[in-house]
């Protein structure tokens, strides 16, 4: 494990702290990834009730969803990431699932990057559970964060019943062509969310937030 600006990072991961060295905020004791769109996405929320992270990493954005969001829901497949996520994320008012997200419940492998953690995606079979955000039956969430590498429309169409019954505010990432191998055209992801209804709000760096 590999400490750097207050978090917790896997054995090998160089990525994420270079990047971090040169585009991190620092906030609150820690050197922050992605914080700017961690701020435009929580500026779009109305209400904080439950906040869902979905590829929820070493708990990059749940540490701040803990903050502003009545509970969190964080959904991370990997081990090593999870015991990163523990140490990182000590809010009472988080839970860690040790699942994937996807359109329905299989088993699954994870693909990794032993120098990049945060491109770990989603294989074939394996034995990690899978499951669709729907089969939770929850009622008040207020935003869904998800970055699965290219995985996300998957993600949407198990969460299809949720979105519509909470309306959240959404951010997803959709990056180049990340989509692609997993069959799906590169616009999957905000395509779906078009055709539920929703309305993108803002684009930065790859991530797109949509609301109502």
């Amino acid at each position: 494990m590999k400490h750097y600006g207050g978090m917790y990072y896997p054995d090998g991961e160089e990525h994420m702290i270079e990047w971090l060295k040169k585009n991190g905020a620092a906030v609150n004791g820690r050197v922050i990834y992605q914080w700017r769109k961690q701020t435009a996405v929580h500026a779009a929320c109305k209400q904080f009730r439950t906040a869902v992270d979905i590829g929820a990493h070493v708990g990059t954005w749940s540490v701040n969803m803990a903050s502003r969001f009545g509970r969190v829901l964080a959904f991370e497949p990997v081990a090593a990431h999870r015991e990163c996520f523990v140490l990182n994320v000590t809010a009472e008012n988080v839970e860690l699932f040790p699942v994937a997200c996807g359109a329905g419940a299989k088993l699954v492998s994870i693909t990794r990057d032993p120098h990049n953690s945060g491109a770990s995606h989603v294989g074939g079979a394996g034995d990690i559970e899978m499951i669709a955000l729907d089969s939770l039956g929850l009622s008040d969430v207020d935003l869904i964060k998800m970055d699965v590498e290219g995985y996300e429309a998957n993600v949407i169409a198990g969460a299809r019943e949720t979105i519509l019954r909470c309306r959240p505010i959404i951010c997803a990432e959709q990056k180049r062509d990340f989509a692609v191998k997993f069959g799906l055209k590169p616009t999957a992801a905000t395509d779906a969310l078009r055709a539920l209804g929703m309305r993108l709000i803002q684009e930065i760096g790859g991530d797109f937030i949509f609301g109502w």
